[in-house]
């Protein structure tokens, strides 16, 4: 199911972004990447959520996601994100606030995302809702970014308790 989902990512990805430009969306492919090995690497022992695969693991999984699903998705976020009407602009992230929630819904379901220590699918949506607008900030002011993951991300750990012990 996840490689199914990984296809249709790099597909929609090769057929509607912008692939002139692929060296303006680079930096934020890897930001993205960079805040999710983060996470899986300073979370490994308390999780909040996994990404799981019956045939891939884990670990797997999450490389998966990582050189395919993010830089496929951001590219194309990036590529579509409308000029400068803020109602536009508002609208557009809320469309992929609501795509990566349901996919993360399905998912679950099927239990290849299993959450715990507190997370669960509302906290996915309101992560959802920062890290749209923090993927288009960085993309324009990185300097600026990068400050804002570290506090959302230590926000997070705070938040859920994740202890300095348990970090890999």
């Amino acid at each position: 199911m996840r490689l199914v989902l990984v296809v249709i990512w790099i597909f929609s990805a090769y057929k509607w972004s912008d692939w002139r430009d692929w060296k303006s969306y680079y930096p934020t492919i890897l930001y993205f990447i960079v805040g999710d090995l983060t996470y899986n690497f300073a979370a490994y022992n308390h999780p909040l959520w996994v990404l799981t695969s019956p045939k891939l693991g884990v670990t797997l999984s999450t490389l998966l996601v990582c050189v395919a699903s993010w830089p496929s998705s951001t590219l194309l976020y990036l590529t579509h994100f409308p000029p400068d009407d803020k109602l536009r602009k508002s609208i557009y992230i809320l469309k992929w606030v609501v795509l990566f929630t349901l996919i993360e819904l399905v998912f679950s379901w099927f239990g290849y995302v299993k959450y715990s220590n507190g997370w669960n699918i509302g906290w996915s949506i309101l992560f959802n809702i920062i890290l749209f607008p923090l993927l288009k900030i960085h993309h324009e002011k990185p300097l600026l970014a990068w400050p804002l993951a570290f506090l959302l991300g230590t926000t997070i750990f705070y938040f859920f308790k994740v202890p300095f012990s348990s970090i890999k």
